[in-house]
């Protein structure tokens, strides 16, 4: 379709006249023909790098973002992320302004599939809080908790098989742990829990 109204575009620059027919099917539109196709190939080849333009649509583009980036030390190299990681993670680092939000934290750890969610300390409070609330200190209200759910068992301690000085599991370690380290306000201490 595309190639239709780049002919009808090449057709409608021509001079008035009778020596330039153009009705369809003449000597003239044939001329124009392969001109106007690639005429459309070039606009839909303009289309795509108008979409490599967003990383999160981006195929051939995604390396040169990501050259750019450099490796995310956090992450370790990118090339060995499913494509839509990478492209999440491309996105999240070229955008990114930073924030002290739980949504911002949260967000980022999105950014790699990884669901968390974040609970902020409160300062137990003489007439504010209530008597069963946890007492926490004064320094507390800079303190908050990343629960990461299902983390991936490294090993597991097995009856028969594990000596006495053998943990009775490991886990990895998410990769979140350090971005949202790496972006915490530096006033704050971020503490993980896995379940």
């Amino acid at each position: 379709m595309m190639r239709d109204e780049q002919l009808a575009q090449l057709m409608a620059l021509l001079p008035p006249g009778a020596a330039l027919p153009r009705e369809p099917g003449s000597r003239l539109e044939r001329l124009l023909w392969p001109m106007a196709e690639e005429f459309a190939r070039l606009d839909a080849r303009a289309e795509d790098l108008i979409r490599q333009a967003d990383p999160r649509e981006a195929d051939e583009m995604l390396a040169d973002y990501e050259r750019v980036l450099g490796d995310d030390p956090c992450i370790g190299p990118a090339a060995r992320l499913p494509i839509e990681t990478r492209r999440a993670l491309a996105h999240q680092r070229w955008t990114a302004r930073g924030g002290a939000t739980p949504a911002y934290f949260i967000g980022i750890a999105a950014a790699l599939g990884i669901a968390i969610t974040i609970t902020e300390s409160r300062p137990f409070e003489c007439g504010v809080s209530a008597c069963d609330d946890e007492l926490i200190a004064e320094d507390g209200r800079f303190e908050w908790i990343v629960t990461i759910t299902a983390p991936t068992l490294l090993t597991e301690f097995e009856v028969g098989v594990a000596d006495v000085s053998t943990p009775l599991g490991d886990f990895a370690r998410s990769p979140v742990e350090c971005l949202i380290r790496r972006a915490a306000p530096a006033h704050t201490t971020v503490y993980f829990s896995y379940v």
